[in-house]
């Protein structure tokens, strides 16, 4: 009568069988690589790691900030006419998303992940920098 929907809801895996440790696996070589990177760092002389990173944040903002702006404003004009903005939406307007229609969907998106590459790259030219700035106190 029950079958096997019966055995699946009753607690029997529905992953196939060792993709979690693969997961797993992937975070580990990602937090040594991240570790070899940081200490591959140490090499590099403090200036012009410091003017990489600072490049970087350069790029990162002058991309990354008008993207966001643009993001914003296409949000705006997607919900504001049918009345689905909140108040306050700025604060958190990634929850507003599942109110865009499909075909304002892919064009406001689009400038939501491009605003997000631009602060990954200040953030990492911020890294960058802070590497720099400790690789500069350390060598006096």
């Amino acid at each position: 009568m029950f079958g096997a929907s019966a055995v699946i809801a009753a607690g029997a895996p529905r992953s196939p069988a060792g993709r979690e440790s693969v997961a797993e696996l992937a975070v580990i070589f990602a937090v040594a690589a991240a570790l070899v990177g940081l200490g591959g760092l140490a090499l590099v002389p403090w200036a012009p790691l410091l003017k990489v990173g600072g490049a970087i944040v350069a790029v990162g903002i002058g991309f990354g900030v008008p993207a966001g702006v643009v993001y914003h404003v296409l949000l705006y004009r997607a919900l504001a006419p049918r009345g689905a903005l909140p108040p306050r939406w700025l604060w958190n307007p990634l929850a507003l998303h599942d109110r865009l229609r499909a075909g304002e969907r892919r064009a406001v998106l689009a400038w939501c992940y491009s605003g997000g590459a631009g602060f990954v790259l200040i953030v990492l030219g911020a890294l960058l920098c802070a590497v720099a700035a400790v690789h500069a106190a350390v060598e006096g």
